[in-house]
């Protein structure tokens, strides 16, 4: 089975990277309670979570994407970010069955 190392998300008139790893699953369940509560935070469109999300998958901080993030709108971000979280609960394939 291949893993998929990293999630593009779009960010202002570029993209951001989000890893994919043990550790990003960890962290990111942690703050949220669990990889399900973040899932039903980010399809709930919670800019919050959402800004939360993308920090800590990548190498920014919340203060230093939050504007950017606004701007670009959560619509853009939801489909991407979903692939991102499912990728974290199936270990980084996608070829996992549900």
């Amino acid at each position: 089975m291949t893993t998929i190392p990293s999630v593009e998300v779009p960010y202002g008139d570029t993209t951001l990277s989000l890893a994919v790893g043990a550790t990003q699953s960890k962290i990111i369940s942690g703050a949220f309670g669990g990889l399900v509560a973040a899932w039903q935070a980010v399809t709930g469109m919670d800019l919050v979570a959402c800004t939360k999300i993308i920090a800590l998958g990548s190498d920014k901080s919340v203060a230093e994407i939050e504007t950017t993030v606004f701007e670009g709108g959560l619509y853009v971000l939801t489909a991407p970010l979903d692939r991102y979280l499912n990728l974290l609960a199936s270990g980084g394939r996608e070829d996992v069955a549900a």
